[in-house]
């Protein structure tokens, strides 16, 4: 189970990412994070349409019942 998550170490690691459009920012994470274009194309569009506070909770309730991966298998 994952007990801590750091988002601050993750947004200061994506910081540089706020200057690129949407298509950078895809080939950004799969070249310097070892994304899958897929899953960076899910994780964009996730954060554009729903935001911060309902991924938010989202974390904190795959937390509580041990989801790591998910069922879509990124």
């Amino acid at each position: 189970m994952l007990n801590q998550c750091n988002v601050d170490n993750l947004a200061d690691e994506y910081k540089y990412l706020s200057s690129l459009n949407d298509d950078e920012v895809v080939a950004s994470l799969v070249l310097h994070h070892e994304w899958t274009k897929e899953a960076s194309l899910e994780v964009v569009n996730l954060a554009k349409s729903k935001g911060t506070f309902l991924l938010r909770n989202a974390l904190a309730l795959a937390i509580v019942l041990d989801i790591e991966d998910g069922d879509q298998g990124f």
